[in-house]
């Protein structure tokens, strides 16, 4: 039994048997249902072959991706396991986790034969073309796609990488928008640079515009030199949905800066370090014109030593510190 719940857990690599395990040591309800439901044992076959998809593709490992199905197949087990109809409950969360590992960038074998956008602009050192699934002639574009990454001047792509989801912005002449990280305006489709500060160009593709007030989102990917190939972050991904805009990137102080808000009366800026390529917070200034009336709270604080101090706090009249000069 506990060999059967690790090889459940870690999802390993599909046997003969309908499911993604060995039916005939199922002993969970779940486990049970699954083997006697074909659409569920299908649904279970296709999200063990989606994330391990997924795992090997992101820059992390993906560690992270591994306890997080972990805690989602705890968490499906127990749920389930407490209703009258498991199959059904089974099939509901299936369902929700495959559609969140198929959100996920993953590596394809080729792009379109025809069709494709050619992105030349955007690197030193690479050459990108895009491939929208459903072409798009219009200034802003939504939908998937795939993206071909190819050494610049190559013909041959190094790798294609399927997109869930790609926003493309036009500028005047017709051309996609590439490296422009613009607040309050398009971004980029390809945003290029080096993210992580390893001495490597890194790229970001925009997927939509699910970040803080309807802003940009994007898909970012680090280059592994040990693969010679790019991978999927989902760490620095998620910064930028949870912030406004694309990060700034300060590249004397290898340091990343995000600015978020709140309202008309609350903003704030802050500094990263990368390390084992996750961003790890290390300073931040906050203006909050919501507490004191017609005061504003400028608070600067830095972790020193693994601890969060304030290095400067101050209040300053709100006319005074939003006059324009």
């Amino acid at each position: 039994m506990a060999r059967h719940t690790l090889a459940l857990l870690c999802l390993l690599p599909l046997t003969a048997n309908a499911a993604s395990f060995d039916c005939a040591q199922a002993s969970h309800p779940l486990e049970q249902s699954i083997c006697a439901d074909p659409t569920l044992a299908e649904m279970d076959e296709r999200l063990s072959t989606t994330f391990r998809r997924a795992r090997q593709f992101g820059i992390e490992g993906d560690d992270e991706l591994l306890k997080e199905q972990r805690s989602w197949l705890r968490e499906t087990r127990q749920a389930c396991a407490a209703t009258s109809d498991i199959a059904a409950c089974g099939r509901e969360h299936y369902g929700w986790r495959l559609q969140e590992l198929a959100s996920l960038p993953h590596a394809v074998e080729s792009l379109p034969e025809t069709g494709a956008l050619q992105l030349n602009e955007a690197s030193a050192q690479f050459d990108f073309s895009l491939a929208l699934d459903e072409p798009c002639a219009d200034t802003s574009c939504e939908g998937s796609g795939r993206l071909a990454v190819l050494k610049k001047g190559s013909s041959k792509p190094l790798q294609v990488i399927a997109l869930p989801g790609v926003f493309l912005s036009r500028r005047a002449d017709g051309q996609p928008l590439v490296n422009s990280a613009q607040l309050y305006a398009y971004q980029g489709v390809v945003n290029v640079g080096d993210f992580n500060f390893d001495g490597a160009e890194d790229f970001a593709v925009q997927n939509g515009n699910r970040g803080s007030y309807g802003g940009p989102s994007y898909d970012v990917f680090l280059y592994e030199p040990r693969v010679r190939a790019f991978r999927y972050s989902r760490a620095l991904s998620a910064l930028i949905e949870s912030t406004l805009g694309f990060f700034a990137v300060d590249e004397k102080a290898k340091r990343l800066e995000t600015f978020a808000k709140s309202g008309c009366c609350w903003h704030q800026q802050e500094r990263y370090k990368v390390t084992n390529n996750r961003p790890v917070a290390v300073w931040r200034f906050t203006e909050d014109a919501t507490v004191q009336g017609d005061v504003v709270l400028l608070t600067t604080e830095e972790l020193i030593d693994g601890n969060w101090q304030v290095t400067e706090s101050k209040t300053l009249p709100i006319k005074d510190y939003y006059a324009t000069p």
